[in-house]
Order: C-alpha cells, then sequence, then structure tokens
C-alpha cells in the first residue's frame, strides 16, 4: 500500500514560545493491520530539513468493536495487529506536550464493480533515434467502477517484479518510478495511458476509494513550494491526516 506522505511547516510571530505540534501520518485500510507514523512539525525558522520522529507514545485507537494501544516499534512508527473493519468509525488518541491529540475517521467500504479494458497490454520498445515504431500515443486502458454516492477514488499501478525491465533504455523522460498515482476524482472511471508504463513485466492495478479529507491533501501536495500555509488536517491538537481507505486490485500484464 502507497500513500503520500505528510509534513508541515507553521509560520509563527515568536517561535521561541511555540510548542511544536505532531504530525500524524494513519492510513486505516480496511482489512489490514494498523500502522501510524508521527514526527514533529519543522518551524519556520528550523535548520531542521527532515521531520523528527516522536517515539514514547501511548497511542489508543477505539471504536465499537473495542480498543487496543499501539505498539512503538521506533522511529516515529507505532502498528498493532489489529485488523481494521470497513463501515466503522475508528478514533484516534495520545498525549504531547500536554495536550490531547484527537482525530476520528470512518473506514470506506471495498470499491464495487472495479473493471479493466483488458489485462494484457504490448508496448513497442523505445529505441534511441527512433522512438516507438508503430506506437499509437492515446493508446489507453479503460477503467471503471460504480460510484453512485460521488466519493472520491484514486486508481495507481505498480510493478511487482523484484527485477524491473524497462521500456525505455534510452534514459530520456525515465522517471524510474515502479509506482504511479493518478489524481483523486469523484467520476466513476479512468484512463492510464500506454506512455505512463516504464516497465515490462507483471502490474497491480490498484483502486482506492477514499475521502474528501485525503483528496484535499493530495491537492496540497501539488502546491508551491512557496506556499507557506499548512497542509489540511483533521487533527485537533497536531497535524497530518487520519483517514481511513479501501482498495481493490486487478492485474495487468506488459510486454513486448
Amino acid at each position: 500500500m502507497m500513500m503520500l506522505s505528510f509534513s508541515a511547516c507553521t509560520k509563527s510571530t515568536d517561535i521561541t514560545n511555540y510548542a511544536a505540534r505532531p504530525v500524524v501520518e494513519g492510513y486505516l485500510a480496511a482489512d489490514n493491520q494498523v500502522r501510524i507514523k508521527v514526527t514533529e512539525e519543522i518551524l519556520l525558522g528550523s535548520i531542521d530539513t527532515v521531520a523528527k520522529p516522536i517515539d514514547g507514545l501511548n497511542i489508543i485507537i477505539k471504536s465499537a468493536n473495542g480498543m487496543f494501544l499501539l505498539k512503538d516499534q521506533g522511529d516515529g512508527w507505532y502498528e498493532s495487529t489489529e485488523m481494521i473493519t470497513a463501515g466503522t468509525e475508528y478514533s484516534l488518541s495520545f498525549n504531547y506536550n500536554s495536550k490531547e491529540v484527537t482525530a476520528i475517521t470512518q473506514i470506506p467500504f471495498k470499491p464495487i464493480d472495479f473493471t479493466t479494458s483488458t489485462v494484457d497490454i504490448t508496448i513497442a520498445p523505445f529505441i534511441p533515434g527512433q522512438g516507438r515504431g508503430g506506437f499509437n500515443f492515446n493508446e489507453a486502458i479503460q477503467l471503471n467502477w460504480r460510484n453512485t454516492d460521488n466519493s472520491y477514488y484514486l486508481t495507481a499501478f505498480v510493478n511487482t517484479d523484484s527485477i524491473q525491465t524497462p521500456i525505455n533504455t534510452s534514459g530520456f523522460f525515465f522517471r524510474g518510478r515502479r509506482i504511479n498515482l493518478q489524481r483523486p476524482s469523484q467520476l466513476n472511471s479512468d484512463q492510464i495511458n500506454y506512455l505512463l508504463f516504464e516497465y515490462y513485466g507483471n502490474y497491480n492495478i490498484l483502486l482506492f476509494h477514499v475521502f474528501p479529507e485525503y483528496a484535499a491533501l493530495y491537492e496540497t501536495s501539488e502546491a508551491s513550494s512557496l506556499n507557506l500555509a499548512p497542509p489540511p488536517t483533521n487533527i485537533t491538537n497536531g497535524l497530518g491526516i487520519f483517514t481511513g481507505i479501501a482498495v481493490d486490485s486487478l492485474k495487468l500484464y506488459v510486454h513486448q
């Protein structure tokens, strides 16, 4: 599972008297265990460029099914073997700098009727000086799913091979990404252009059912670095995001 990373920089008129807040990265996935990361906010004017992990917290997760304490794994990571249930509301709470940090989210249901127009595609190799012979730049895989309530969805694809075989060996326009995330939308379809695939082999095509707070965070991640306003957050007395997701997947094979 892949998610956006979260960081925050806060502008304060008196940084010396300002206590840095915890930044929470919590994506609860249906039918998966809990894994949350907590780091410290980087204040404007700080010499730090990487957020410091916060260890030693007592993070409690509650739902109608009960409550459990996350285990401190070090380096800011907290985990539990408890499985997340779709359609259930979960709350997070812990104390930091004498304040109670809280958040609430609900877990969406798995996408329905997720289909793809093909499970096998052919892409000609990119040859330096020749490009791709006979390649149709408009070729794309069509993805569809049911969305009767205007929920937010995003698609992604990831090469699952242990050794990757690049389609483009020239080095031009080659980003070397195994994972590619599309933008969230409230549609019931999407397309993946053949040009976006960088490797031959096996892929998982993923469809994430997400909530508006995740979509807002995704938009902020593409904003200009000149914008000093903190990203959207649903954490009380903190920053970051605590949200539920659900995912379905399909297989795809890309060959020459």
